[in-house]
C-alpha cells in the first residue's frame, strides 16, 4: 500500500513461465493482456506506485510499443497518466542489454495536454564502440535530447500530440518516417 515521491527501476523484459503467476498478474493488472511481457504490467505498477503528482521513469523494452499484448497499456492505462518523455534507446549500445529499450518518463497525474518530448531513433550502432562512454548514438541522444528539432545522425527529436501516444503501435522512427506514415494512413482511410 506504500506509494512513493519518485519510482525508478528497469523492469524485466521476459515472459512469466509459472502458469499461476501468469493467471495472478493477469487477476492483478489490466495491462496483462494476450500474450503478455512482463514488461508491461511492470510499467503500470511503477505508474500505481506513484504518489498524485509523484515522477516515473524507466529504462524498458520497447516491445509492447509495437506488440499486440501493448495494446492495452498503450490505450487504457498510460491515457490516465501524464506522459511527458518517450527516449527510443533501441539503437544505442547499452552494455548488458540485448533488449531493444526505451526511456519513458511521467507523473502520476492526469496528462497535462502538453506535447510529449519524443526522441526517435534514425540508425543504430551496428556494432560494440570502442570506447562505450563516448558510443555515438548515445552521445547525440544525450547531447540532444531537449532539443526539439534537432536532426542528427542517429536521433531526431520531436513533440508528439499525448493523443498519438493513445494509439497503438507507436511509431519511434524518427527521420520523418512519422509525418510520412501518417500521410499515407490518412490516404487510406
Amino acid at each position: 500500500a506504500q506509494r512513493y515521491h519518485a519510482v525508478v527501476g528497469n523492469p524485466p523484459y521476459i515472459t512469466e513461465k509459472d502458469a499461476s503467476k501468469c493467471k495472478k498478474y493477469r487477476d492483478m493488472y489490466q495491462s496483462a493482456a494476450g500474450k503478455y511481457a512482463l514488461a508491461a504490467p511492470f510499467t503500470e505498477r511503477f505508474f500505481d506506485l506513484g504518489v498524485e503528482g509523484g515522477f516515473v521513469g524507466m529504462i524498458n523494452s520497447n516491445a509492447w510499443t509495437k506488440r499486440d499484448y501493448g495494446k492495452t497499456l498503450i490505450e487504457k492505462i498510460l491515457p490516465r497518466f501524464d506522459v511527458q518523455k518517450v527516449i527510443d534507446t533501441s539503437g544505442c549500445y547499452l552494455p548488458g542489454h540485448g533488449t531493444p529499450t526505451l526511456l519513458l518518463f511521467g507523473r502520476t497525474r492526469p496528462s497535462s495536454g502538453s506535447d510529449v518530448l519524443a526522441v526517435l531513433g534514425k540508425r543504430g550502432e551496428r556494432e560494440q564502440p570502442k570506447n562505450e562512454a563516448m558510443a555515438p548514438v548515445w552521445t547525440e541522444l544525450v547531447a540532444h535530447h531537449q532539443h526539439v528539432g534537432f536532426e542528427g545522425s542517429y536521433v531526431s527529436v520531436e513533440t508528439t500530440p499525448p493523443v498519438e501516444l493513445r494509439r497503438h503501435p507507436w511509431v519511434l522512427a524518427g527521420g520523418g518516417s512519422r509525418p510520412v506514415l501518417r500521410s499515407m494512413e490518412t490516404r487510406h482511410q
